[in-house]
């Protein structure tokens, strides 16, 4: 049972107005409760949701610190012993000789007398030696991937400018054959001349080494 508050005339439960006084019957209500519980599951998403956001953000940041280390550690050339060395310096200048070998082999097989002034059948010519300078450019980015032991540090650099070179006389005998150009035909015999410098001082076009290096390339029918 509830009273007015103004008389303290008994009230029924529906009474706006008091009976007694008249008085208008205060029944501002608390929020029910479903409603309160329905906040506090609301507030509780919320929360969870930052909560993921946040574990989410620790993830990418991983992610992007493993990404970023594994990048550092291609990029760093690997540091080779002097055995590991002296077997991939011989390796790359069989295939730098074996690219030679294909290459002029792509010449004699063809139609064209390259002895002969240039005409548009030299054209032909053009695809195998763009192979051929994509395959000299693979093998110096090879090289140059690697740290040499300090024994090799000055034929590795003369290594590196002999495969560059060769790549570039490529190039150089590309344009020859597309354009007939004179000027490009002579920076091939520059450029060969150049290439077989830096060969020559290396290490590796003597003694022990060169006897090593001619065997593999007999292996290979190369003369």
């Amino acid at each position: 049972m509830k009273f007015c508050t103004n008389c303290g005339n008994s009230l029924g439960g529906e009474d706006q107005f008091c009976s007694g006084c008249g008085a208008v019957i205060n029944r501002s209500k608390k929020i029910s409760e479903p409603v309160q519980k329905k906040q506090n599951a609301s507030a509780s998403r919320v929360e969870e949701v930052i909560g993921t956001g946040k574990n989410n953000k620790k993830i990418t940041i991983a992610g992007l610190i493993l990404i970023i280390s594994v990048i550092i550690y291609i990029m760093i050339p690997k540091k080779l012993t002097e055995a590991e060395y002296e077997q991939l310096a011989l390796d790359l200048l069989v295939k730098d000789v074996a690219v030679q070998e294909q290459f002029s082999s792509s010449i004699e097989n063809s139609s064209v007398d390259v002895n002969m002034e240039w005409d548009s059948e030299f054209k032909q010519l053009t695809k195998p030696a763009e192979r051929a300078q994509g395959e000299f450019e693979d093998i110096y980015k090879e090289l140059k991937g690697v740290k040499p032991p300090e024994m090799f540090e000055h034929d590795h650099e003369l290594l590196l400018k002999a495969f560059h070179t060769h790549s570039e006389l490529m190039i150089g005998a590309g344009e020859y054959f597309k354009t007939g150009n004179e000027e490009e035909l002579e920076k091939v015999d520059e450029y060969e001349n150049q290439a077989e410098d830096y060969l020559d001082q290396t290490a590796f076009s003597s003694g022990i080494y060169k006897e090593r290096l001619m065997r593999r390339i007999e292996k290979l029918g190369i003369e």
